[in-house]
């Protein structure tokens, strides 16, 4: 079978809340999904993610896929990148040349529309972004100059599309990325994050922090700040999430609100992607949650109401040091 059958086959089976994918081995070429309500793991042959890692996208059934090259002598295929659908089995190749990391990668749209753009977030984190429009295949660097905070860089740290706009969280703002005529791109500012006196008094003061953005259902985004507290030059975890909310204000224009819980709801984070489902009986997953994985192999649960944190069954032996992770 080719990638699309065993993922849409599993995913019948897991139907109700995303699976996380692990990727794994000297070149990727091991797969397993695994369910959280029931606490399992299913082991995949799938050729066609070897050597690649996955981007969970807001938008259908639509993933990302980027070669990596970890070994010259592992299967890498001529083109560095695609866009695929893992239902249908539609793919659109975008043949670049990228050289260098990236932490994040995201779509402003749905790919099949003609003015979809694909956007890469570099590793090291800069004030630069690359982005091509899917039918073009010609890669820009843009840079937003947003100035500085205590004599450092302020950089991008995460970006996310949802309700027609593409949203970039700069420091303690966002703003909106507008792609214009001439490949051109415009940052938009919008409204800040963030930046307000917490709701909660916090028992550990953070070691740093790191923001994501999450597309609801009806086109609704959530903004977090995970806080983390460093236990060791090796291990850290997340002490306490704030959690924001994105809405319409007078004028038509956006607000931020804080939020103390939220409700029948389940969040999934992670660096390759990040999304949310209802949580109810049929999901399988707990309500006022948010599941995240990090660098290492476990994924874990935030309890937003107890503020507590849960490690859940570690995701399926690695059989290296190389893994991926990423929501589906």
């Amino acid at each position: 079978m080719d990638v699309h059958e065993f993922i849409y086959y599993n995913c019948q089976c897991f139907a109700g809340h995303p699976r996380l994918l692990v990727s794994h081995g000297p070149c990727l070429e091991n797969h397993a999904l695994y369910n959280i309500s029931k606490n399992q793991h299913v082991d995949l042959d799938i050729p066609e993610l070897v050597s690649k890692e996955v981007f969970f996208t807001s938008y259908g059934n639509w993933v990302v896929l980027i070669d990596i090259i970890i070994d010259p002598l592992c299967p890498v295929q001529k083109c560095g990148c695609c866009v695929l659908n893992i239902t249908s089995g539609e793919k659109i190749r975008i043949l670049h040349q990228w050289h260098g990391r990236f932490f994040e990668c995201i779509l402003s749209g749905p790919p099949t529309e003609p003015d979809c753009h694909l956007i890469f977030l570099p590793m090291p984190r800069t004030d630069y972004l690359y982005y091509c429009r899917l039918d073009d295949g010609h890669f820009i660097n843009a840079r937003g100059n947003f100035g500085y905070n205590n004599n450092r860089r302020i950089t991008a740290s995460t970006a996310a599309s949802f309700g027609g706009k593409t949203y970039l969280w700069k420091g303690d703002s966002l703003f909106e990325l507008v792609f214009r005529g001439d490949r051109r791109l415009d940052f938009v500012p919008l409204v800040r994050v963030a930046a307000v006196d917490e709701l909660f008094t916090w028992p550990v003061k953070a070691d740093r922090v790191e923001d994501f953005i999450v597309s609801a259902e009806y086109g609704e985004g959530f903004p977090l700040r995970a806080s983390f507290q460093r236990y060791s030059d090796l291990f850290e975890n997340v002490a306490y999430f704030r959690v924001f909310r994105i809405t319409m204000g007078n004028g038509n224009k956006e607000c931020v609100e804080e939020l103390t819980s939220i409700g029948n709801r389940a969040l999934f984070l992670g660096k390759h992607g990040s999304t949310a489902c209802r949580a109810d009986v049929s999901s399988g997953v707990r309500r006022n949650s948010i599941y995240y994985y990090w660098f290492d192999q476990g994924l874990y649960v935030y309890d937003f109401e107890e503020r507590s944190t849960t490690p859940l069954r570690p995701c399926p032996p690695v059989k290296s040091g190389i893994f991926s992770l990423c929501w589906v």
